[in-house]
Protein backbone atom coordinates (compact mmCIF):
# COMPACT_ATOMS: atom_id res chain seq x y z
CA UNK A 1 0.00 0.00 0.00
CA UNK A 2 1.02 3.45 -0.45
CA UNK A 3 1.39 6.16 2.01
CA UNK A 4 -1.32 8.14 0.75
CA UNK A 5 -3.57 5.44 0.84
CA UNK A 6 -2.13 4.05 4.49
CA UNK A 7 -2.57 8.10 5.41
CA UNK A 8 -6.05 8.49 3.94
CA UNK A 9 -7.13 4.60 5.74
CA UNK A 10 -5.93 6.38 9.12
CA UNK A 11 -7.59 9.62 8.80
CA UNK A 12 -10.84 8.00 8.30
CA UNK A 13 -10.54 5.90 10.89
CA UNK A 14 -9.82 9.20 13.41
CA UNK A 15 -12.92 10.85 11.59
CA UNK A 16 -14.72 8.43 12.17
CA UNK A 17 -13.64 7.67 16.07
CA UNK A 18 -13.88 11.71 16.59
CA UNK A 19 -17.53 11.74 15.21
CA UNK A 20 -19.03 8.84 17.18
CA UNK A 21 -17.19 10.31 20.66
CA UNK A 22 -18.62 13.86 20.01
CA UNK A 23 -22.17 12.42 18.81
CA UNK A 24 -22.37 11.18 22.18
CA UNK A 25 -21.66 14.53 23.96
CA UNK A 26 -24.44 16.73 25.37
CA UNK A 27 -24.86 20.21 23.99
CA UNK A 28 -23.03 22.18 26.79
CA UNK A 29 -19.97 19.97 26.12
CA UNK A 30 -19.73 20.34 22.15
CA UNK A 31 -20.61 23.87 22.25
CA UNK A 32 -17.68 24.43 24.85
CA UNK A 33 -14.96 22.02 22.70
CA UNK A 34 -16.00 24.56 19.88
CA UNK A 35 -15.48 27.85 21.95
CA UNK A 36 -11.78 25.77 23.39
CA UNK A 37 -10.71 25.24 19.87
CA UNK A 38 -11.26 28.98 18.80
CA UNK A 39 -10.11 30.29 22.23
CA UNK A 40 -6.72 27.57 22.19
CA UNK A 41 -5.98 29.35 18.64
CA UNK A 42 -6.42 32.77 19.47
CA UNK A 43 -4.14 31.91 22.98
CA UNK A 44 -1.21 30.24 20.92
CA UNK A 45 -1.54 33.52 18.68
CA UNK A 46 -0.68 35.61 21.29
CA UNK A 47 1.36 34.37 23.08
CA UNK A 48 3.68 31.31 21.21
CA UNK A 49 6.34 33.74 19.97
CA UNK A 50 7.71 34.29 23.22
CA UNK A 51 7.42 30.74 24.06
CA UNK A 52 9.12 30.15 20.80
CA UNK A 53 12.45 31.22 22.24
CA UNK A 54 12.47 29.69 25.39
CA UNK A 55 12.01 26.37 23.87
CA UNK A 56 14.58 26.76 21.93
CA UNK A 57 16.99 26.89 24.81
CA UNK A 58 15.14 23.19 26.19
CA UNK A 59 14.24 21.20 23.20
CA UNK A 60 16.95 19.98 20.56
CA UNK A 61 15.70 20.15 16.59
CA UNK A 62 15.09 16.60 15.59
CA UNK A 63 16.84 15.65 12.24
CA UNK A 64 18.55 18.73 10.51
CA UNK A 65 21.01 19.40 8.46
CA UNK A 66 22.06 21.26 5.10
CA UNK A 67 20.77 18.68 3.32
CA UNK A 68 17.75 17.82 4.90
CA UNK A 69 15.31 17.30 1.82
CA UNK A 70 11.61 19.17 3.26
CA UNK A 71 8.48 17.84 1.03
CA UNK A 72 6.76 21.64 1.50
CA UNK A 73 9.37 23.99 2.08
CA UNK A 74 11.43 25.64 -0.52
CA UNK A 75 15.05 25.64 -0.31
CA UNK A 76 14.83 29.59 0.68
CA UNK A 77 13.68 28.46 4.08
CA UNK A 78 15.92 25.98 4.97
CA UNK A 79 18.47 27.93 7.03
CA UNK A 80 15.79 29.18 9.16
CA UNK A 81 13.72 25.70 9.49
CA UNK A 82 14.71 25.59 13.59
CA UNK A 83 12.98 29.15 14.05
CA UNK A 84 9.91 27.79 12.19
CA UNK A 85 10.09 24.45 14.41
CA UNK A 86 9.97 26.66 17.69
CA UNK A 87 7.32 28.38 16.49
CA UNK A 88 5.43 25.64 15.85
CA UNK A 89 6.16 23.61 18.72
CA UNK A 90 5.11 26.72 20.97
CA UNK A 91 2.04 27.37 18.96
CA UNK A 92 1.16 23.27 19.44
CA UNK A 93 1.72 23.08 23.33
CA UNK A 94 -0.20 26.41 24.03
CA UNK A 95 -2.66 24.84 21.72
CA UNK A 96 -2.78 21.16 23.78
CA UNK A 97 -2.29 22.86 26.84
CA UNK A 98 -5.84 25.37 26.42
CA UNK A 99 -7.07 22.06 25.69
CA UNK A 100 -6.09 20.13 28.97
CA UNK A 101 -7.17 23.00 31.09
CA UNK A 102 -10.67 22.75 28.88
CA UNK A 103 -11.16 19.06 29.83
CA UNK A 104 -10.08 19.38 33.71
CA UNK A 105 -12.96 21.90 33.61
CA UNK A 106 -15.36 19.87 31.90
CA UNK A 107 -14.36 17.10 34.34
CA UNK A 108 -15.09 19.38 37.69
CA UNK A 109 -18.56 20.67 36.50
CA UNK A 110 -19.86 18.26 34.57
CA UNK A 111 -21.41 15.22 36.14
CA UNK A 112 -21.78 13.71 32.90
CA UNK A 113 -20.33 14.67 29.37
CA UNK A 114 -22.50 12.19 27.61
CA UNK A 115 -26.36 12.55 27.12
CA UNK A 116 -28.72 9.37 27.64
CA UNK A 117 -30.71 10.22 24.66
CA UNK A 118 -30.79 10.36 20.75
CA UNK A 119 -31.36 13.95 19.93
CA UNK A 120 -30.95 14.94 15.58
CA UNK A 121 -30.21 18.76 16.81
CA UNK A 122 -27.24 16.90 19.26
CA UNK A 123 -26.34 14.69 16.67
CA UNK A 124 -25.84 16.78 13.98
CA UNK A 125 -24.05 18.98 16.73
CA UNK A 126 -21.85 16.17 17.90
CA UNK A 127 -21.18 15.60 13.79
CA UNK A 128 -20.10 18.69 13.22
CA UNK A 129 -17.78 19.48 16.27
CA UNK A 130 -16.08 15.77 15.82
CA UNK A 131 -15.68 17.32 12.38
CA UNK A 132 -14.04 20.19 12.94
CA UNK A 133 -12.29 18.67 16.11
CA UNK A 134 -10.64 16.31 13.94
CA UNK A 135 -9.89 18.29 11.27
CA UNK A 136 -8.11 20.88 13.44
CA UNK A 137 -6.26 18.41 14.94
CA UNK A 138 -5.19 16.54 11.79
CA UNK A 139 -3.96 19.55 10.22
CA UNK A 140 -1.59 20.53 13.41
CA UNK A 141 -0.32 17.12 13.28
CA UNK A 142 0.66 17.03 9.39
CA UNK A 143 1.84 21.03 9.91
CA UNK A 144 4.24 19.86 12.40
CA UNK A 145 5.78 16.15 10.82
CA UNK A 146 5.91 18.30 7.52
CA UNK A 147 8.45 20.66 9.63
CA UNK A 148 10.94 17.79 11.19
CA UNK A 149 13.90 16.79 9.17
CA UNK A 150 13.99 13.47 9.54
CA UNK A 151 14.14 11.54 6.33
CA UNK A 152 11.57 9.04 7.56
CA UNK A 153 9.39 11.47 7.97
CA UNK A 154 9.97 13.27 4.67
CA UNK A 155 9.89 10.33 2.57
CA UNK A 156 6.33 9.46 3.97
CA UNK A 157 5.47 12.91 3.79
CA UNK A 158 6.46 13.41 -0.10
CA UNK A 159 3.66 12.77 -2.42
CA UNK A 160 1.43 12.30 -0.08
CA UNK A 161 -1.92 13.59 -1.33
CA UNK A 162 -3.83 13.32 2.20
CA UNK A 163 -1.09 15.11 4.11
CA UNK A 164 -0.45 18.04 1.43
CA UNK A 165 -4.19 18.19 1.36
CA UNK A 166 -4.55 18.88 4.86
CA UNK A 167 -1.52 21.25 4.87
CA UNK A 168 -1.43 23.59 2.06
CA UNK A 169 -5.65 23.26 1.72
CA UNK A 170 -7.11 23.81 4.92
CA UNK A 171 -9.35 26.95 4.56
CA UNK A 172 -8.27 29.38 7.22
CA UNK A 173 -5.51 27.50 9.27
CA UNK A 174 -3.37 27.06 6.30
CA UNK A 175 -2.86 30.86 5.45
CA UNK A 176 -3.23 32.44 8.70
CA UNK A 177 -1.19 29.60 10.72
CA UNK A 178 1.84 29.30 8.12
CA UNK A 179 1.94 33.34 8.11
CA UNK A 180 2.39 33.20 12.28
CA UNK A 181 4.77 30.62 11.89
CA UNK A 182 6.81 31.81 8.67
CA UNK A 183 6.69 36.27 9.82
CA UNK A 184 9.72 37.47 9.17
CA UNK A 185 11.31 34.66 7.59
CA UNK A 186 9.57 34.17 4.01
CA UNK A 187 6.93 35.75 1.84
CA UNK A 188 4.29 32.81 1.18
CA UNK A 189 4.19 29.13 1.01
Amino acid sequence: MSNTTITLILVLIFFALTIMDYSRRTFGVQLLQVLSLGVSFFVAKEYFLPLAEKLELIIPFPGYSMTSDFSYYPDAVLTNMDVIYYRAMAFALILVGVQVIKSFILYLFSPSKYRKGQGKVLSLGGFLTGFITAWFTLFFVFAILSLLGLEGVQGFLSHNSVAEFFIRRTPFLTHEVFNLWFVGIAIAI
